[in-house]
């Protein structure tokens, strides 16, 4: 049984390409090694935030809260394209998180529904963050979301 906080605390988890992909070692010859999306890392992720957050439905103020940042859209498009590589030209990366995107929240909502939680997508820029009435409007969808009992989930738009 998780003991939880006496008083409301959030932890930010910041999920990296490196902790949700695996990669086949660059054979001679090869530009890059081919990238995959670790699944059961995902979902091991998904089952250890569950287990340390309130049962779903009662959220009282007095709880932990998670928010999930994460990467991997990216390899998750290139593999949905079959390609051998990440691609290096600007334009090839971005057309692979825009592939790759809705199948990584596709992900994060299985893995999180097995435990009856909701997920909630928010997507940023750097100047989302500069401008202070983008960032009040993020803040206050952000708290919202918490409000809910539902699981951020937050990458780079």
């Amino acid at each position: 049984m998780t003991t939880l906080p006496s008083r409301r605390s959030r932890l930010i988890v910041k999920i990296g390409s490196g902790c949700l992909t695996v990669s086949d070692t660059a054979k001679v010859g090869e530009r890059r090694p081919r990238v995959e999306v670790d699944r059961n890392t995902l979902f091991r992720l998904a089952a250890d935030c569950s287990a340390l957050l309130p049962p779903p439905g009662q959220q009282d103020g007095a709880h932990l809260e998670i928010v999930i940042v994460s990467s991997g859209a990216v390899a998750l498009g290139v593999e949905a394209l079959g390609l051998d590589a990440r691609p290096t030209e600007l334009a090839d990366v971005q057309a692979m998180a825009a592939v790759g995107q809705s199948l990584l929240m596709s992900l994060w909502r299985e893995a999180f529904g097995r435990y009856g939680r909701q997920v909630g997508q928010i997507l940023l820029t750097h100047s989302d963050l500069a401008d202070r009435t983008r960032y009040l409007n993020i803040r206050a969808t952000l708290e919202n979301l918490l409000a809910r009992g539902v699981v951020p989930i937050i990458n780079e738009n």
